[in-house]
């Protein structure tokens, strides 16, 4: 059922596609499907500005210990807002997958999911100061998407949208899932001056380490934070999930004992097993509670603008021509973002369309024409295209027009603005919020 349900949707699969793709003979350890909690509304309240607050101190200059600001956790959880399942909640997919069900539905295919409220606002915090580095666990690339530094971010498990040069390193994020995991060769190649190095996946499977360099940079800033914040995660694979108890050891400095420990903060639906060593457990969606802090904090919460860029291959030849359009990285990947190109022609001397018809493409992008059924004396003849985004984008179809020569090959990059997410209108305003 997993398989020919992966089959079916191989590039929209968001958190599913993901899980099917991994060693499906591995045990996926802890537990599954716990039930969830979910705190009143006045304790959530509460507890949001008690969070604002020990953000707040983590930077204060009052603050008489060798700890600094704060290192953000994040899990599956935090992307549930964005429409992509989590993994052991009581409709996650390994939940799913134990009690011998099908995966759960997605609302949105991962690669034109958008960042969350909580996305957007660690985000602003790290811009703000108040987080030195954000550690997750989560595939979806969701956090860089928000626009968080790469310098600020350890993702422990790898991004299902990412390749790194096997020779020097360099990464590159797509628009497109990798479909394979475990660092497996993608067929391209590093186009960094002349490197030409083979680009590996960069999703971790069951049996694969951790990164060394993000393991020990997300283990690093823990033990030297002031708090811990974890939001979405159900704190149960090692050894990632203990990372963030690394702020509740006593260090040393100088040589001397730190008698400061730090703080622990828990944000989950579910129970942990780690509850017992916070110093705040929050038992809500994390939006609902990042929101309250936003406020407390007086910080606006970023608009998301997602970019998009395409090529558009103008092809002539002795008899016909072909015009493709094809992804700005790699001719053979797939756009997922575009849904149809409407094609119409028209000659270049009084700009008549040369037929009342429309041409419809869908993927792959690529229109033949016969050069005989074209009455143009010249050699030029003009393009009208109209971009279609696929479902899940907000934005309406664009048009461009190009007058293509049918003597030589030519090439147009185009950019559009695909999707545009606006978080104030949904904070809940209340002049009665004590700003910290």
């Amino acid at each position: 059922l997993w398989a020919r349900h992966t089959v079916r949707a191989r590039y929209a699969m968001s958190s599913v596609g993901y899980a099917a793709r991994l060693n499906q003979d591995a045990d996926v350890g802890g537990t599954l499907g716990e039930p969830e909690i979910w705190d009143a509304e006045d304790k959530v309240e509460r507890d949001a500005l008690a969070l604002a607050l020990i953000i707040k101190e983590s930077v204060s200059s009052s603050t008489h210990t060798a700890r600094h600001g704060c290192v953000i956790h994040t899990g599956a959880g935090i992307s549930r807002a964005c429409g992509i399942p989590d993994f052991r909640g009581p409709d996650g997919v390994w939940t799913r997958k134990a009690r011998g069900l099908p995966p759960p539905e997605c609302s949105i295919a991962l690669d034109r999911a958008a960042p969350s409220a909580t996305h957007q606002i660690i985000a602003a915090l790290v811009r703000r100061g108040y987080v030195r580095q954000v550690v997750s666990c989560n595939v979806d690339c969701l956090h860089i998407k928000s626009g968080l530094a790469s310098d600020k971010l350890c993702e422990l498990h790898g991004n299902c949208f990412a390749e790194r040069c096997e020779t020097c390193g360099k990464e590159y994020v797509r628009d497109f899932e990798q479909l394979t995991v475990g660092f497996q060769l993608t067929g391209r190649h590093c186009v960094d001056g002349a490197c030409g190095g083979r680009l590996r996946d960069q999703v971790l499977d069951w049996d694969d380490a951790l990164p060394e360099v993000e393991l020990k940079r997300a283990e690093r800033e823990s033990t030297h934070a002031y708090a811990s914040i974890v939001l979405g995660s159900s704190l149960q694979i090692k050894p990632a999930c203990d990372i963030p108890l690394r702020t509740t050891h006593l260090k040393r400095r100088r040589g001397v004992d730190d008698k400061y420990r730090g703080k622990l903060v828990i944000v989950n639906l579910q129970a942990t097993v780690k509850d017992k060593k916070a110093s705040l457990v929050i038992h809500a969606e994390s939006d609902r509670v990042m929101r309250r802090v936003a406020q407390h904090l007086r910080l606006r919460i970023p608009e998301y603008i997602r970019v998009d860029r395409l090529r558009v291959k103008y092809e002539p030849s002795v008899a016909s021509f072909a015009i493709r359009v094809v992804n700005i990285d790699d001719e053979d990947a797939p756009i997922p973002w575009l849904d149809r190109i409407d094609l119409r022609f028209s000659s270049p001397q009084d700009d008549v369309l040369l037929s009342s018809e429309t041409v419809a493409l869908k993927s792959p992008f690529v229109h033949h024409m016969q050069q005989l059924q074209l009455p143009v004396t010249d050699a030029l003849l003009v393009v009208h295209m109209t971009f279609h985004f696929a479902e899940g984008c907000t934005e309406r179809p664009v048009s461009k027009r190009h007058s293509m020569s049918l003597v030589k090959t030519e090439e147009v990059r185009y950019e559009f603005t695909t999707i545009v997410k606006r978080y104030e209108q949904e904070n809940e305003e209340d002049d009665g919020q004590v700003s910290c």
